[in-house]
């Protein structure tokens, strides 16, 4: 187990055979930040179980809009599908955000995760993976709970998500022209 470094427009996926990639810089929160819109091109579809019922996340022509506020600790992700339809948001807990102009943006993923699916209250996810990495050394138990802390954060600021979708769905749109 290992700290991975993660590239805004990077796939990682088996799955995907091809993608699309523009990123811009923007303004989240007047904060400074990385935008990317990744345009999926998969050999079959991608499904991750959400209580008890699959989501599918990967298919072709599903759109990944990803933001990343400038020195923060969480890297968004806004999937859609084929139709422009929000599937959901999945923000990763990150060691800090490096944001760079050429749209190579990166961070270091801290194991944790949070799902927003529309309709649905906020999930903290894999917090299995963050108490191995930090049993096994990994990353200190400060870095542990600083990615704990992070993710209830993010839960509480986005129990509601209407404004984010809005500012989601105007990025998305940018981005496409």
């Amino acid at each position: 187990m290992q700290i991975l470094r993660r590239k805004m427009g990077e796939s990682r996926w088996k799955t995907i055979q091809a993608v699309r990639y523009r990123h811009k810089m923007t303004v989240f929160d007047g904060v400074p930040a990385a935008a990317g819109l990744v345009t999926l091109s998969a050999d079959a579809p991608f499904f991750v179980e959400r209580g008890g019922k699959k989501q599918k996340i990967i298919d072709e022509g599903y759109l990944w809009l990803q933001l990343a506020p400038e020195d923060g600790f969480w890297w968004l992700t806004a999937m859609y599908d084929e139709k422009g339809k929000l599937v959901q948001f999945y923000f990763d807990v990150t060691s800090g955000n490096r944001i760079r102009p050429d749209g190579e943006s990166e961070y270091d993923d801290l194991f944790v995760d949070v799902v927003v699916t529309p309709g649905k209250p906020p999930r903290i996810v894999d917090e299995d993976e963050l108490s191995q990495a930090a049993a096994c050394g990994v990353i200190t138990q400060a870095q542990a709970e600083h990615a704990m802390e992070t993710a209830q954060e993010i839960c509480k600021e986005y129990a509601d998500t209407e404004a984010l979708e809005a500012f989601c769905a105007a990025l998305l749109k940018e981005l496409m022209e």
